[in-house]
């Protein structure tokens, strides 16, 4: 696997990580409880948690394949490279989009808001998924 194909692996197993930690209740144990504030502040932890996330496995797929002598992550990107992230991105769009509007319609239903707050957040994760998911299917096909 090459630096950009790890980097698309460990993001989705980052993505899949929070949402576990999520639904097992987060900081629940920090006495957050589940009014729409509760709620916002655990959707923030996780967002925080994905960027460090983000960021570090960054820094350490660079370092690693660094060593191993992997030069794809530093290179500039090629026709190939631009042509995966169009794609990739263009998915996470579209997931992201009906997401949002799915959040939007939540919020017309009258349901309480804070099923409208893991709709948004929902069609955010799952766009990032999306777009990660795609990358390495589409490093590991073309």
């Amino acid at each position: 696997m090459t630096a950009r194909e790890w980097n698309a692996a460990i993001l989705i197993a980052g993505q899949v990580a929070i949402v576990i930690w999520l639904m097992a209740g987060g900081p629940a144990f920090w006495g957050v409880d589940d009014s729409l504030a509760g709620t916002a502040i655990r959707l923030l932890w996780a967002v925080g948690l994905m960027i460090v996330w983000n960021i570090g496995v960054f820094i350490l797929v660079g370092i690693v394949t660094g060593m191993a002598g992997d030069r794809t992550l530093h290179s500039p990107d090629d026709e190939r490279d631009r042509w995966i992230d169009l794609r990739a991105s263009r998915n996470a769009y579209v997931v992201t989009g009906t997401g949002v509007f799915a959040s939007i319609v939540v919020f017309a239903l009258g349901q309480p808001p804070v099923w409208g707050l893991y709709a948004v957040f929902a069609a955010v994760m799952l766009g990032a998924l999306t777009e990660s998911v795609s990358k390495l299917v589409y490093y590991r096909t073309n």
